[in-house]
């Protein structure tokens, strides 16, 4: 191997439910036809990480080296809760909220084993309430015992 390879990509997801009549407010993920909680489990929802009323782009690119390191950026933007249905359902955002993230990452081998590092900086910004940001950040390690 002589060089690297780059890729990237870029993704939209929404979570608003539409018809013919328009946009309802806090459908997805709902329902009260049964008195259940909806497409739920405990609380949470089931099939994507922003829950209802959102919208979520996201862009990305990968670079793995020809020593076998990967290296990661990704930039995420979404509006959560944008109807502002005041649903108490939403464990994500129950007001319209603004998050925003940038992540950093690499993984390779120390040592011979193979390790990752993660670094990144979120703000998490609701219309009714305080603003929060921060960093975060994960490692991650793999041993394989062998007989």
């Amino acid at each position: 191997m002589s060089g690297g390879l780059v890729q990237g990509h870029i993704e939209y997801a929404t979570t608003e439910c539409t018809s013919k009549h328009g946009t309802a407010k806090a459908c997805a993920y709902n329902q009260g036809l049964f008195n259940a909680d909806g497409y739920r489990y405990r609380g949470r929802v089931i099939g994507y990480t922003t829950d209802r009323d959102a919208q979520t782009w996201t862009l990305g690119g990968t670079y793995a080296d020809n020593q076998g390191n990967l290296w990661t950026a990704k930039a995420i933007d979404s509006r959560l809760d944008i109807h502002g249905a005041n649903d108490v359902r939403n464990t994500v955002a129950s007001d319209p909220t603004r998050y925003k993230s940038l992540e950093l990452g690499w993984k390779g081998s120390l040592l011979d084993e193979p390790v990752s590092f993660d670094l990144g900086y979120e703000v998490y910004d609701p219309t009714v309430g305080a603003r929060d940001s921060g960093l975060f950040g994960f490692i991650g390690w793999r041993h394989e015992f062998k007989p």
